[in-house]
């Protein structure tokens, strides 16, 4: 697969798997401390702002900022990401591999860690009794859940 197809598949399903952990969270939910844990909020803002904290770093700021205020903020947020790397990966300039400059390596690297964010939720949603991700999916089976988005 290709540099390009592979970024931009990755991630697609890195949003995708945030969705999905973000189906029925309510906002009520994003400011609520389980212990000394961060917010959803806060791991949110992590996971969201990292990509432009990487484009700005390289001297490459965004179009947008990635604030948001509701959880239907943050789906538009991901949609904006995800076409910006549409966007920018339509240059063949754009296709080479530099550990923290290059918008592949800032994609990759942003997928892989929004996934390991969006895991986190996991583990609050079961605390506060959310529903369940799958209608046949256990809670001790959710761990399944990237490897289903990322293989079929």
């Amino acid at each position: 697969m290709a540099l390009k197809e592979h970024a931009l598949k990755l991630y697609s399903q890195a949003s995708k798997f945030l969705k999905i952990v973000l189906k029925d969270f309510p906002d009520s939910k994003l400011d609520e401390k389980i212990g000394e844990a961060e917010t959803a909020r806060e791991i949110l803002k992590h996971a969201i702002a990292t990509p432009h904290w990487w484009m700005k770093r390289a001297n490459r700021p965004m179009e947008f900022r990635a604030q948001f205020e509701t959880v239907a903020d943050i789906i538009d947020l991901l949609d904006k990401q995800n076409a910006t790397w549409q966007k920018l990966l339509e240059n063949e300039n754009e296709l080479h591999w530099t550990p923290t400059t290059s918008v592949p390596w800032i994609v990759i690297r942003s997928a892989n860690h929004m996934m390991h964010h969006s895991s986190m939720l996991i583990y609050m949603r079961h605390v506060w009794g959310l529903p369940s991700l799958g209608p046949d999916n256990p809670w001790g089976k959710i761990v399944d859940l990237p490897a289903k988005l990322m293989y079929t």
